[in-house]
């Protein structure tokens, strides 16, 4: 089963899909010391009023909601590449297999 190896290879798939979930694991690593640092800034009463920490939760949420929008996108758009692919090797495939010989049947 080379198939899906080498489909993937042709797509661009690995390295991308590495390069996309190394960036996403550098957002996750950082999101606790993001947090902890509002907790700090909240608890020594330094923070702003409350509608504006409302505000910079809100802001945060939708920014890890359009990152994870982003990813589920590029996935389906390496998905529908490789079908493409997979669709196209059918094709030619099929059109070598109906391909007339050149052979006479007696």
């Amino acid at each position: 089963m080379t198939q899906p190896v080498d489909l993937a290879k042709r797509c661009g798939g690995p390295s991308r899909r590495t390069a996309r979930l190394a960036a996403r694991i550098r957002h996750l690593e950082a999101w606790p010391s993001v947090v902890l640092g509002e907790q700090v800034w909240r608890e020594a009463s330094i923070g702003g009023p409350d509608d504006i920490e409302q505000l910079q939760v809100q802001i945060t949420t939708l920014e890890q909601q359009v990152i994870d929008l982003e990813l589920k996108l590029e996935d389906q758009g390496d998905d529908l590449a490789a079908a493409r692919e997979l669709m196209a090797q059918l094709n030619r495939h099929a059109d070598r297999s109906l391909r007339p010989t050149g052979k006479w049947i007696t």
